[in-house]
């Protein structure tokens, strides 16, 4: 956590989480900023971003997210919705 923050420093993004990404462009400098900064490790590492069911993720995907996290409104989520999700399984881009 410790090197996530100072890296986040170094971006100059908050350090706390959640970052908002509303585009793949910012998903893609995010994670060739801290590629760039955890030289020479080559070994993987994910990313995971959260947003509604229903969200076009091969943008995400292509920009280097490895996870997609369920994002649910908690004011208006349904068990039904939820389990509408778990149902469908995966989104696989």
């Amino acid at each position: 956590m410790l090197t996530l923050r100072c890296a986040l420093s170094v971006l100059a993004l908050p350090s706390e989480w959640p970052i908002s990404v509303e585009h793949p462009d910012q998903l893609a400098g995010i994670v060739s900023t801290i590629t760039n900064l955890r030289a020479p490790r080559t070994t993987p590492y994910d990313i995971a971003v959260a947003f509604p069911p229903g969200t076009d993720l091969v943008p995400y995907a292509d920009a280097g997210a490895t996870w997609w996290l369920a994002e649910f409104d908690p004011d208006t989520v349904s068990l039904d919705q939820v389990r509408g999700v778990l149902r469908d399984g995966p989104a696989v881009p």
